[in-house]
């Protein structure tokens, strides 16, 4: 028995009412599941470390009772070479107030340049040196944090040898430090030792525009594979016509979440906090709808799709 024209009146309103809900459900369930991500990620960041951005770091002085120094350092940080597990810096190294009139030599715990020789009214020249990591990994990318550690000490006359080092005296110096390394912040500790040497720790993490970036980056990459997946879900219900653009869409979008990659600051490696929590999941989620596509494509009845 055919129903009758007020029972198809009846239910027309209340089909089309249903499928109409149908498109924001699966945009609340996408909303859902992005704040979702997002809160696992913010629990996943390795915790740590001041955000204040600072040209000039703390100036540290083995000199005590008042005491002039004999020999004023100036160490600059060029540049955070992650990869490479140091940073690149420069020291100068100029007579002070109190330098004896035989010179000094600074002795120090940097691998390419261990002493600075000083006489008095000479500036020595500038050295550049690369300091190693004793702590820190760039996997950690951009909540890495990085210390280095430097021991000074200068000893009265320009002899480089410690052979009679103990009967050499030991002279008050005094080091200030910048930074220039873009997108990183630089701070330092700094500890008189008893025997009358400086021990200086360096502490360098990003800076918040850097870490902040790299977050929009991860959020870019989370949405638009959630939504790549959403959009291959209608599809593949029939709740959206599938157009062969889709294909060209979700292709190209695989090569650009790759290419993106390349804008995190400071161009750190592959395999960072960065790549294992947004860019793998992300290009591999739109790839799989691709496929997905793609064989939807190649199994779908096109009579069926043009009856519905």
């Amino acid at each position: 028995m055919e129903p009758s024209a007020t029972e198809l009146s009846d239910a027309k309103p209340s089909d089309a009412k249903a499928t109409d809900k149908r498109p924001w459900a699966v945009g609340a369930a996408a909303l859902v599941l992005f704040l979702v991500v997002a809160v696992l990620i913010a629990l996943s960041i390795p915790r740590g470390g001041s955000t204040t951005q600072r040209s000039n770091f703390a100036v540290a002085s083995s000199a005590t009772g008042g005491q002039k120094a004999a020999v004023e350092m100036l160490l600059t940080v060029d540049s955070l070479a992650a990869a490479g597990g140091g940073i690149q810096a420069r020291l100068l190294a100029v007579s002070g107030d109190s330098i004896p009139a035989e010179g000094a030599t600074v002795f120090n715990s940097i691998g390419s340049i261990p002493t600075l020789v000083v006489r008095p009214k000479q500036i020595d020249q500038e050295r550049t040196a690369f300091l190693a990591f004793q702590q820190g990994a760039v996997s950690d990318y951009p909540f890495d944090s990085y210390r280095v550690t430097i021991e000074l000490v200068a000893l009265a006359g320009t002899d480089t040898s410690l052979a009679d080092a103990t009967k050499r005296t030991v002279l008050p110096i005094r080091i200030q430090g910048s930074s220039v390394a873009a997108g990183t912040i630089v701070t330092a500790t700094s500890k008189r030792e008893p025997n009358g040497s400086l021990t200086v720790n360096l502490t360098v993490r990003r800076s918040l525009v850097s870490r902040g970036w790299t977050l929009a980056m991860m959020a870019i990459y989370w949405a638009l594979a959630i939504l790549a997946a959403c959009i291959t879900y209608m599809v593949v219900r029939r709740r959206r016509p599938m157009e062969t653009r889709l294909l060209a869409w979700l292709s190209a979008m695989v090569f650009a979440l790759v290419a993106l990659r390349t804008a995190a600051p400071g161009a750190p490696p592959v395999g960072t906090f960065l790549d294992y929590y947004a860019m793998f999941e992300s290009v591999g989620i739109v790839a799989a709808s691709l496929v997905v596509l793609m064989i939807f494509y190649l199994v779908d009845n096109p009579s069926k799709s043009q009856t519905r």
